[in-house]
């Protein structure tokens, strides 16, 4: 005979085997305020545009987007485990697709080095 066990709820599983989120911020709030400085970043990025004609401009340009970068990646891993832990949770899907859109944005506003890239090969 077949036994059901019954699947415990995120509040019932052991801490030890839960994620950490806090090691990326420790707050939604502290998130949020990441989100917003990094949207404020987005016009610095599309300022290079027209303007790489040397290698130091260049240099100055691309540390900007991996800076920009790797904050968006502390804010999209966070926002998407958050939402794995209950996908039914309806903030965290917001949070979610805040940062899908905030990665489109970003990808967008730098999409100028990768048509220069292409010119010159």
């Amino acid at each position: 005979m077949t036994t059901l066990t019954k699947i415990k709820s995120r509040k019932e599983v052991d801490s030890k085997f839960k994620w950490c989120l806090e090691d990326l911020f420790q707050t939604d709030d502290l998130w949020q305020k990441k989100y917003d400085q990094i949207l404020n970043q987005i016009p610095e990025i599309e300022s290079f545009k027209g303007k790489l004609n040397n290698l130091e401009i260049l240099r100055e340009c691309l540390e900007k987007i991996y800076k920009i970068y790797e904050e968006l990646g502390r804010l999209y891993v966070y926002a998407h485990m958050r939402l794995h832990e209950d996908t039914s949770n309806n903030f965290y899907q917001g949070l979610s697709d805040k940062a899908d859109m905030i990665q489109t944005k970003i990808s967008v506003a730098a999409s100028f080095i990768e048509q220069i890239g292409r010119a010159h090969v």
